[in-house]
């Protein structure tokens, strides 16, 4: 300015900052899209429902030494209480033979369990929960007349097949699609012990107790 020219007064600046406008966007956009997200109704919820699982299993221990892994199908009917759900179903199991015979290159796997489910508190579409299961395995082979024979010694096993009782322990998450409609994804580990078999024809000592483990992936409906 010139002497003489009228001076405008202008207020002292603060310290600068970087502009947080670019910042916030995307997390607006998050929140409200987070906020707006439709949630679906409790997987706890009460009532009666139906399930239907496919998946991977695989064995351990005396049964695994014969059993290749298999291919897992399940079906369960359950009531949800209040802050339980109870249970029961049909699994069936279809396993290779890791030592094949002439007769027998396959296993079937029948079993039928009672179940006690915990779900945890839900967040969003997602809930966890876990699961116990007291389990009736039954073991046949596919093309073999006799079954599983005894062994040579009296034991357990009379009968053609090789059977049992075991426990299962359960845990996965529960994915909300629409009202009434979830997926189901689970991981188990769990143990049976059937009667002794002896496997003569599969070169195999005798077995009777296993481990198992397995992986499923499901629908679940409401009603």
């Amino acid at each position: 300015p010139t002497p003489g020219d009228p001076v405008m007064y202008r207020p002292p600046r603060g310290p600068t900052t970087p502009q947080a406008g670019p910042l916030l966007i995307p997390l607006v956009l998050l929140s409200a899209a987070l906020g707006l997200a439709p949630q679906p109704l409790d997987a706890q919820s009460r009532g009666w429902g139906f399930d239907l699982k496919m998946g991977y299993s695989a064995l351990g221990g005396e049964w695994g030494d014969v059993m290749d892994d298999g291919v897992d199908a399940e079906m369960n009917v359950f009531y949800g209480m209040e802050t339980v759900r109870l249970g029961g179903g049909l699994n069936l199991v279809s396993y290779g033979l890791l030592d094949p015979s002439e007769d027998v290159e396959s296993a079937s796997q029948v079993g039928v369990h009672f179940s006690v489910a915990y779900p945890f508190p839900r967040w969003r579409r997602l809930q966890p929960y876990v699961e116990a299961r007291l389990t009736w395995d039954r073991l046949r082979p596919e093309g073999h007349e006799e079954g599983f024979p005894p062994p040579e010694e009296e034991g357990e096993n009379t009968g053609p097949q090789a059977s049992g009782f075991g426990g299962t322990g359960v845990a996965g998450v529960f994915v909300g699609i629409t009202e009434g409609l979830y997926a189901d994804f689970s991981g188990r580990f769990g143990s049976f012990k059937t009667s002794i078999s002896q496997l003569d024809y599969l070169d195999a000592p005798e077995v009777a107790s296993a481990t198992r483990w397995g992986l499923r992936a499901g629908l679940i409906w409401y009603w």
